[in-house]
């Protein structure tokens, strides 16, 4: 493989990462092509998390709700880290989310 094709290779993989398109592969885009190539999130695993989140069976996810998962589990973050994390995610974090933003978030946009 020549330089020139390397590198080619390379920018090919980082635009396909970086769902934003922004330039910068960032965290949550870095985990979920890492997650996604060792198929982790198929739709089978991704409905299991949300179930796991709504344990209620409400069909959505609060902010409230996965505090006290991520609490559960020895992480206790606080309600403004919680929300933190939402909006950095693109989601409102006063309202519920469902298993449709759950896969947008983690597969990205273009592979739902």
């Amino acid at each position: 493989m020549t330089r020139q094709s390397s590198r080619e290779a390379a920018e090919k993989i980082m635009s396909t990462v970086d769902t934003d398109g922004n330039g910068v592969v960032n965290y949550k885009e870095f985990l979920s092509a890492t997650l996604d190539k060792q198929g982790h999130l198929s739709d089978l695993n991704l409905t299991q998390l949300f179930s796991y989140l709504d344990p209620h069976k409400r069909g959505a996810v609060t902010a409230a709700s996965l505090q006290r998962t991520f609490a559960k589990h020895g992480k206790p973050f606080t309600e403004g880290e919680i929300k933190t994390m939402l909006r950095d995610v693109g989601l409102d974090p006063e309202k519920p989310f469902r298993i449709e933003e759950l896969q947008r978030i983690m597969k990205g946009p273009s592979n739902i």
